[in-house]
């Protein structure tokens, strides 16, 4: 509890107190002392039964007193000697105090009438702890009266003598007493119960269960609940219905602190303690309710118990104020005077002279206990009503997140699909164009000029063609569903490429780069094992941000370091901004560019990495920036030379159309400049070209005439391309005849729609552009020339690493790769929990995505283990065994972090 938290809660301590303080001083007050007529009262040496009245009127006095007696402990009861100095006309005996069992008044001539709380007498009124008896009129004063009082235990008796008109105006306001403390106590006790019926909470209803029990106790000690109709039943239980009224509320009040002190949550131990206490007196009211004999000592070890258990109660809310509990100080206030009553009423019971009738503090104790606990319950209600709301609005709030997130989800499938969709429309006409300078140039002799120009056009529809074919690698680089093909890649000759391009950009900029020029032994080309488009858009970004970087008149110097791996230094004496050098290569992160994207550092990296390489950079105010370039050489591996990104595809001479068979060959397109394209680069003869612009048409012309070889288009108006070769593959199923040798035509060239069009039956499946090449291979494989139809674009596996042999990594991974690793394993968690419940899409998508984390950070082996997770059968215990698998991996594998220093 923090100091201003205490200090709140010692005033609102300070506040009941008064309130408590005002409220005796008016009870005390308004309690004035009735008119009483003097009498002598003794107690009798004797105990013994109410028969022995002979030997009660030959007894010695014990002791004397006016006003209050103090029975000792007895085995058959007391005897009392009372004599009046002075009688009323109308006279009444009243015996008040904490005995019920019976009281026998023996008058002088013999008579005997007899009062008990258990069987109060049908035309007596019933009086909170007092025995009412009427004197004859004809009893004269100084004639004693012998009384005998039922009791074992030591016992507080008070009698006194009045008028009974005086009695009976005492009697009536006590009665309305009684009735505003029954009355209140019982209110409160609606209030929680009404509290119990709305919210169910457990500690309500202990709550209300306990003050039911103890107003039930309260008036059986009174007297009350003998008097109402079917008393006589409860009487049957005599002292051991009180005694068990009185245990049942001590077990609803440890149960009713246990939840409203949250001792569960905040104090486990003393919660487990007060369950076991609970546990102890449900068993002791079990016993006083099944015992078939009288227990004598209960009443006392059951007034002991219930003073140390509102002790016990005290202390407890002690502590919890002193842990910061805010509900604490209602309990305190609401028990500290019920447990000062109670340990009052324990004196008087041992004899001890009170100045103040005890009852009358323990009604008030209770009426203020119940009081300020259902205002602290309402306090209670409130909060979690508040937190309840706070929840509900979270959750609403979360559920609108989910909502955006749902929408955003589908906003960038559709933006994906739509990038996708332009993609494709894109590379429809470039293939076209990349196509037309080889037509153009085939077609006659060009001057030097011309075939400069024609030159120029071609190698930049391929660049352009090579970018849009850039921007879906890209995302299957974030999706880990990247396949690398390494190459050799001349990295200095690329680099003066890159160079020349942006020369344009270093005049405008008034910026000169210098590639550091390598002499001697080491001149050999620096090969690196890579991918030239993929290269060539590293450096490209690289130098280009360093270009735009650097101050204007300054040198952007370039410097290769050969080895394995090789390096590549890319210098300028501009500084990295402050606010973006932790985030440089995030995604979307840029400064001080009003057109910049954030994307180039970003997608630089990304494809150093998955050519298995890293990108670095250090920036300082006096040395400028260094962004350097790591790859793996190519020496020693025996790649083949990159072919260069803007270079057409090699076409053999003409001269092989002469080998080409007689075929009949329908072409399938809806863009009349591919079907152009292709009408020119298939020759006829030998070969019979037939056209159709749609599905539906192709399939009326193979109708008409059969085709040898079909060449289909997939994104067609009416029926695509799919949908023609499985209508094609179901009329040749019916009627049994040679199936047709059908090619896919089409811009995408990723592996899922490669899949699709194999398995719907396609034969063999090209992306445009097409080569004259693979178009002849195609037709000569379905004529049955030698060398035939090729495989559908097949793609060499590359090698993985061994599960067990070291990664190393970028150092820059090395403070946040724990906190990866620990989410991967809670992914592979989720993984397992899919695949025990059998759902296969939760599964795929998780395998999905850490495919393309994996891949990302450098878990080769991770990654493509994933992708056959993602790929794979559902076959429970081989899943099972991948998983198994990868959590061993990602347990023993050994990471070093290499540095960043050529």
């Amino acid at each position: 509890m923090t100091r201003g938290e205490g200090t709140c809660a010692a005033a609102r301590l300070l506040r009941w107190l008064w309130l408590l303080g005002a409220l005796l001083a008016c009870g005390v007050a308004g309690a004035a002392p009735s008119p009483l007529v003097r009498l002598k009262v003794e107690l009798l040496a004797l105990d013994a039964s109410v028969r022995e009245v002979d030997a009660a009127r030959q007894a010695p006095a014990l002791s004397a007193d006016a006003v209050q007696l103090t029975l000792p402990f007895r085995d058959h009861g007391s005897w009392l000697r009372i004599t009046p100095s002075m009688l009323p006309v109308r006279s009444v005996l009243i015996v008040e105090g904490n005995v019920s069992g019976p009281l026998t008044l023996v008058l002088p001539y013999g008579a005997r009438e007899t009062r008990t709380k258990l069987r109060p007498a049908p035309d007596m009124p019933v009086a909170a702890y007092a025995q009412v008896f009427e004197l004859p009129d004809v009893l004269v004063r100084g004639t004693p009266l012998l009384l005998h009082v039922s009791h074992q235990h030591r016992a507080i008796v008070r009698v006194k003598l009045m008028d009974a008109e005086a009695w009976r105006a005492e009697e009536r306001l006590r009665l309305v007493s009684n009735a505003v403390f029954y009355t209140a106590v019982l209110t409160f006790a609606v209030i929680a119960a009404c509290y119990w019926a709305v919210l169910r909470e457990r500690m309500l209803g202990h709550y209300t269960l306990y003050q039911l029990t103890l107003l039930l106790f309260t008036a059986c000690n009174a007297g009350y609940v003998y008097a109402w109709p079917g008393g006589a039943l409860w009487a049957r239980l005599g002292m051991h219905g009180q005694w068990l009224l009185a245990t049942l509320a001590m077990v609803f009040s440890l149960g009713f602190t246990r939840g409203f002190l949250s001792l569960p949550q905040q104090a486990p131990r003393l919660s487990r303690l007060y369950a076991r206490l609970r546990a102890a007196a449900l068993a002791g009211a079990a016993l006083l309710l099944l015992s078939p004999v009288h227990l004598d000592y209960a009443g006392v070890v059951l007034s002991v118990a219930i003073l140390v258990n509102y002790l016990l109660l005290l202390g407890t809310g002690v502590c919890m104020t002193l842990r910061g509990n805010r509900y604490a100080v209602y309990y305190i206030v609401s028990w500290a005077p019920l447990t000062v009553s109670v340990a009052l009423r324990a004196l008087q019971g041992m004899g001890v002279r009170l100045p103040f009738e005890g009852e009358f503090l323990y009604a008030l104790s209770l009426v203020w206990q119940a009081l300020v606990l259902t205002i602290g319950m309402a306090d209670q209600v409130l909060a979690a009503r508040r937190e309840r709301d706070a929840a509900r609005q979270a959750a609403a709030q979360a559920a609108q997140l989910e909502l955006q997130n749902t929408y955003l989800k589908e906003n960038m499938r559709l933006r994906e699909e739509v990038e996708r969709m332009s993609r494709h429309d894109l590379k429809t006409p470039l293939a076209s164009i990349v196509a037309l300078p080889r037509l153009v140039r085939e077609a006659g002799a060009l001057n030097a000029d011309q075939a400069e120009l024609l030159a120029l056009v071609e190698r930049a529809g391929y660049r352009v063609l090579t970018m849009v074919n850039l921007s879906l690698d890209l995302l299957k680089m974030e999706q880990g569903s990247y396949r690398f093909e390494p190459a050799a890649v001349d990295l200095e000759l690329l680099l003066h490429k890159v160079v020349a391009d942006l020369g344009a950009l270093t005049a405008a900029r008034r910026v000169s780069v210098c590639v550091r020029q390598r002499s001697g032994p080491e001149a050999a080309p620096m090969l690196a094992l890579a991918e030239e488009t993929l290269c060539y858009s590293i450096l490209a970004n690289l130098l280009k941000n360093a270009i735009e970087a650097a101050p204007q008149d300054s040198v952007v110097t370039i410097r290769l370091v050969p080895g394995d791996p090789l390096w590549v230094h890319i210098h300028n004496l501009g500084a990295v901004p402050a606010a973006v050098r932790g985030r440089f290569f995030e995604k979307y992160a840029t400064a001080g560019k009003s057109d910049g994207s954030g994307f180039g550092t970003y997608s630089a990296r990304l494809m150093a990495r998955i050519q298995e390489g890293e990108l670095a950079m250090r920036t300082d105010e006096a040395e400028g920036t260094t962004l350097s370039l790591r790859l793996r050489s190519a020496a020693g591996h025996g790649a083949a030379p990159a072919r260069p990104a803007d270079a057409p595809p090699q076409d053999t001479d003409r001269a092989d159309e002469a080998e080409l068979p007689r075929l009949n060959v329908l072409i399938v397109d809806d863009d009349e400049h591919n079907l152009l394209v292709m009408r020119r680069s298939l020759p006829s003869p030998p070969l019979t070209l037939r056209t159709a612009t749609t599905g539906c048409a192709a399939l009326q012309a193979h109708e008409a005439q059969p085709a040898d070889v079909i060449f289909m288009d997939l994104e067609m108006p009416l029926m695509s391309g799919v949908e023609a070769v499985q209508a094609l593959r179901a009329r040749e199923k019916e009627t049994r005849c040679r199936p047709t040798l059908v090619v896919a035509l089409t811009s995408h060239e990723d592996e899922a729609t490669r899949s699709r069009c194999l398995q719907a039956g396609f034969d063999l499946y090209l992306s445009k552009p097409v080569g004259r090449q693979e178009l002849h291979r195609a037709l000569r494989g379905a004529g049955g020339v030698p060398g035939g139809p090729p495989a559908a674009s097949p793609v060499l596996p590359q090698p993985l690493p061994d599960p067990q042999a070291a990664l190393e990594l970028d150092p820059d991974l090395r403070d946040t790769l724990p906190s990866f690793l620990h989410s991967r394993r809670q992914a592979l968690d989720e993984m397992a929990q899919a695949l025990r419940e059998g759902d296969g899409a939760s599964l795929r998508s998780i395998a999905h995505r850490l495919a393309g984390s994996f891949a990302l950070h450098g878990f080769r082996w991770a990654a493509h283990c994933c992708q056959q997770i993602e790929h794979a059968d559902t076959d429970p215990p081989a899943l099972q065994a991948q998983l198994e698998a990868l959590r061993r991996h990602l347990e023993t594998v050994r990471i070093t972090f290499g540095e960043m220093q050529a």
